[in-house]
Parts: C-alpha cells; structure tokens; sequence
C-alpha cells in the first residue's frame, strides 16, 4: 500500500477498518457496560488465623483454651471452633462454606501472604483479585477495590483505595455536601449531551491524525467507564457505610467493581490468643454477615464469591505466654450460595495440626499423595469464576498436582479427638 493511500485511509472515512480501537458504535453506545458478576471478595486476614480457632478444631488444653471449656460443634459436614461467634456463622452459612485444612504456608508475614494472595511464594505473579479484574473488567473505573491494603498485580490491575466519602463523591459528583450541589442538574446533564456530541464531531472530521483520533478514543472510553460511576448514585446508602465490604458490594450492585479486598486484623497472637482470636472471630462474622446481607439487598448474593484467607498460619501449641506463634499450616474458605460443592472441607491435619498427604480423588489421608497450599485453592477460585481458560490465567499457571476440590460427593475428615 502506498503512504498517501494509507495516511488517506488512516484519516478518513474508513479509520474504523484501520484502527480496530476506534468504532461509531462507541458513540452510538453512549455508556459502558456494567459488570454483571461473579464478583469476587476477599477477605484477608492480616496476621496469622489459627486453623484451630476456625474449621479444624481440637479438644486439646495444650492447643485450645475454647470458653468455658467448651467442645468444638458441628454444622452440616463442618466442624468449628467455640470461639467468637463462629457458632453463628458456621450454623447459618454452612451450606455456603468450602473449608481448606492443612494448606502448607511459610511463617513469614510477607512471603506467605503473596503465597496466600496470587499461589505462589516468588514475586511475579498477580495477586487473584488483580487477575480476575484484569480477565473481565475492561473498561470498569474501579476493576479492583481495596479498602486497605492490595497486593501484587505483575504489571496487570492494579487496586483503587478509596474511603467511602470519596466513593460517595463519585457516585455523584456534583453533590458539594448532603444539601447543596455544584451546579443544576439540568445543566450537568446538558454538559455531558454536548461533550457526547463534541466527541461525535470530532470523529467526523477528516484528515485528522492516527494518533490524534487514537487519543480521541481512548478519551471516549474513559468517558464511557466514568458514565457507570453515575450507577453509583442509586446503590449509595442514606447514611454512611456500614463496613468496607458494605462499600465493595455497592460497587458489585453498580456494576463498576469485579474484585475487592478487604482486611480483617489482629491475628497476629503471640501472647493471649484465646481472647485475642475470639475477638478476630468475631469481626470475621461481622465482615461476613455485612457482605452477605447487602448482596442480598441488592439481589446479587447468587452471582458473590467470598475468600477468607490469611497470610501465614499458627502452631498447634499454645507459648508460655498463652499465645501461639507463627506456623505453616493454614486454612481457607471459599463461600458462595446454591452450590453443590460446598458444606464440604478439603485437607487434613494431623492430632497437632501436622500437614497431613491427601489421595486427590478420595480427599483422604495416604502417605503417596499430594500436599496441599494456596495454589490448589486459586486453582478452584479461577474454575469457580470462569476464568480458568484464560489466556491471562494460563499464563500465570499452576503446576501442581491436580485435586478434586469441586467434587460435591468427595470431603476431607476432621478429628476434633
């Protein structure tokens, strides 16, 4: 093709056959889509949880002082520890919960929590909530939510911390306090007709330059996923927001958000980890029961994926000062309604929580089969969120030893002795 002849197509009518980027449909459009779910949450807890205080507890003083002297109960096929108000969540959600025994983790705060976070231990790979985000929220203002601390994204999404007034701010952002606005409604909305109009203009000019209408493109994109944050007004609480995972799933309900992370601390109990954990229980139930009642507000607590996860684990013991100190065996839970894979555990430990070999088809113990971690968990969370297939996923792949972890007829012992 010669120069002239191109510089011609590349300016003119037939751009949109030149540059794949820039279609009319984009202006016929007149806003972005809203994401439509699964929408993936998870729970980090920064720290250290004990897999003794949660699903796999044991009658052992020299593990557990449990309140009271009480004994570990039992809900559907879960176990759970006394401890908080585990007897609450674990009575009412047990028919949405996956529970993970006997992860294999290290005992550093930092490299266990990547371990926790993307499956791995080396740098290099992005944390779930990044590459889910990245697989299916193109085009959304706020892909990946934080509301503390993110994660690594390896060059993908990166997270957006946002306080919950300044997420009020964009929902709408003509409102100055709760009584006054900027300007008129009618004159915001006049201004966002011409600006549509001033960008259909200008994609009818002629002669104008490849990258001048490439710019003219990526502007209008950016306009169109600005445009769902107007979705935002009509999820927005009258008052404040309740919690973080409160402002996560309003983000869910307005279609702007695919991921979010939010943070439950002070599982770090190296000294008086029975009153310290039973107070992490009980934010933990808290954080769950908040994300579960707003998603069903919203009616979107069929399409919501929860992960509770923790950076490294605890040892089995109790120290000389009533704590426990860092171990390598943690615990995971996956939750999500009207499945058939759930009410089922995954993993075993041993009398004092040794990581224990299981058969990956029976999920029972034998001396020839797999150790699990974190990966076998991310493995799942990808099948459950449809992105297994990826290409994106498929690039940061797994090479561990595949494990039914989905087979609803298939779960894992606990012995709480």
């Amino acid at each position: 093709m010669q120069r002239r002849k191109f510089l011609q197509l590349m300016g003119g009518a037939g751009l949109a056959a030149g540059l794949p980027g820039w279609s009319t449909q984009l202006l016929a459009a007149g806003s972005a889509k809203p994401f439509e779910g699964p929408y993936y949450l998870n729970f980090a807890l920064s720290g250290g949880m004990d897999q003794s205080s949660w699903g796999d507890p044991r009658h052992d003083p020299a593990m557990n002082r449990y309140p009271g002297g009480a004994n570990a109960g039992k809900a559907g096929r879960l176990w759970y520890a006394p401890m908080g108000r585990n007897k609450e969540i674990f009575q009412k959600y047990h028919k949405r919960m996956l529970v993970f025994n006997g992860l294999r983790v290290t005992v550093s705060h930092s490299v266990s929590g990547r371990l926790q976070a993307t499956g791995r231990t080396a740098q290099g790979y992005p944390a779930l909530a990044s590459l889910y985000a990245s697989c299916v929220g193109e085009g959304l203002p706020i892909p990946w939510f934080v509301s503390d601390i993110g994660g690594p994204n390896a060059g993908l999404t990166p997270h957006t911390r946002i306080g919950g007034k300044a997420i009020k701010q964009l929902g709408n952002p003509n409102i100055l306090t709760a009584d006054i606005q900027h300007q008129r409604p009618e004159v915001v909305d006049a201004v966002k007709r011409y600006r549509l109009e001033r960008l259909a203009a200008q994609s009818q000019e002629q002669g104008v330059m490849p990258f001048a209408r490439n710019s003219i493109d990526k502007l209008h994109q950016a306009r169109l996923g600005t445009d769902l944050l107007d979705r935002l007004a009509d999820a927005m609480p009258e008052g404040d927001f309740e919690s973080p995972e409160h402002q996560a799933i309003v983000q869910f309900a307005a279609g702007v958000t695919a991921s979010a992370t939010t943070r439950v601390g002070g599982w770090d109990t190296h000294k008086e980890h029975p009153n310290a954990t039973g107070g992490c229980c009980t934010r933990l139930a808290t954080a769950i029961e908040q994300a579960w009642k707003w998603a069903e507000h919203f009616g979107i607590d069929d399409k919501l994926v929860i992960h509770i996860s923790s950076d490294t684990g605890r040892t089995p013991t109790l120290n000389a000062g009533g704590g426990k100190d860092h171990g390598g065996s943690s615990t995971n839970t996956i939750m999500m309604k009207n499945q058939n894979w759930t009410n089922r555990v995954v993993g075993i430990t041993g009398p004092r929580h040794q990581i224990l070999k299981i058969n990956p088809s029976t999920l029972q113990a034998d001396t020839d089969g797999v150790v699990m971690n974190p990966a076998h968990v991310h493995r799942a969370l990808r099948q459950i969120l449809g992105i297994d297939k990826h290409p994106l996923a498929r690039q940061f792949s797994f090479g561990e030893a595949e494990i039914d972890v989905l087979n609803p007829s298939k779960s894992s012992p606990v012995r709480p002795g």
